[in-house]
């Protein structure tokens, strides 16, 4: 089935629009998975229903692939793609990691510290692989069963973490963020300096970017830009430490959660779709070395007197 439409801009209530014809003899209710072609570039989405219109959204990594601009007129071909997921079981897991070549399992090592027959039974520990996550379908054609496949990479993004500073990395939902966030930390104090850079998901995907220190601001927006998260925000802090301005920035309107307030080295585990990147946790510093003894008691305590944090 061909669909001519004009290429809208990538917003929230914008897309390909569908004639209402069209999906009704595509079948598969209102909201039909289909498969795309445009250009030679192929991918596949589901039918959304905005505001009356049947729309398909066009983001700005599938407008790049296929190399066609906003405004322009299209003919895209389109097929309707029948999906049902497989019941998960306790004895049949649905999920498949692949992580490539047998070669590619040099990336992992075994932790330090562990018993030979643990190092080699179950202890592995991955080396920053990029691995494909794979949820296998089972779809139902003409009463023949057939499988396909959604991808997702995972990888690890290591953060820039300079001596003297402080990263913090969180989620937001607006554009608004950039402000309200300058706006906590200003009030934070005068000796405060900072840079702020937030990963816009929607109409331009901009990196918007604010602060008091041109430096800080730019290695926000490099490692903003590494990680390329939609709606993540990230935030250096400099003559400042995350306690101090933790809990006001959690108290911004826009801000979903935080992933990290830290000064140790740092990673991003990110998860890459057909549609964006997202953020799915972090890796903070390194792994624990034991349990704190009396000994380490008392350096503790000692410690948080010694920088005026206890009395």
């Amino acid at each position: 089935m061909i669909l001519r439409a004009i290429v809208e801009p990538p917003e929230t209530t914008r897309g390909l629009e569908i004639p209402e014809g069209l999906v009704n003899e595509l079948g598969g209710g209102k909201r039909p998975n289909v498969t795309l072609t445009l250009n030679g570039y192929t991918w596949k989405c589901r039918v959304a229903t905005v505001r009356g219109r049947s729309l398909i959204g066009l983001s700005n990594a599938h407008r790049r692939a296929a190399g066609v601009k906003i405004g322009g007129d299209i003919e895209v071909t389109m097929l309707f793609t029948p999906r049902g997921v497989t019941r998960m079981s306790s004895c049949r897991c649905p999920l498949r990691l692949s992580v490539g070549s047998p070669e590619r399992l040099s990336g992992f090592a075994p932790k330090s510290g562990i018993s030979q027959r643990r190092r080699e039974t179950k202890t592995l520990v991955p080396r920053r692989p990029n691995l494909l996550l794979r949820w296998r379908d089972r779809v139902e054609v003409s009463g023949r069963g057939r499988e396909t496949e959604d991808v997702v990479k995972l990888s690890s993004v290591p953060v820039e973490v300079p001596s003297g500073l402080n990263v913090i990395v969180g989620q937001s939902h607006f554009i608004k963020t950039v402000e309200d966030i300058h706006e906590v930390l200003v009030g934070a104090g005068p000796h405060v300096e900072f840079g702020l850079a937030f990963c816009e998901a929607s109409g331009p995907c901009l990196i918007r970017t604010s602060g008091n220190a041109d430096d800080l601001i730019e290695i926000a927006a490099r490692n903003a830009e590494s990680i390329g998260a939609g709606h993540c925000f990230i935030v250096y802090l400099r003559n400042a430490f995350p306690v101090n301005v933790l809990n006001a920035i959690k108290q911004v309107p826009e801000v979903c959660s935080i992933f990290c307030a830290t000064a140790n080295p740092l990673e991003i585990l990110v998860a890459q779709t057909d549609l964006g990147r997202g953020i799915l946790g972090v890796v903070d510093g390194t792994p624990p070395t034991g349990i704190e003894t009396t000994d380490d008691q008392d350096v503790r305590r000692s410690f948080l007197r010694t920088i005026g944090y206890k009395l």
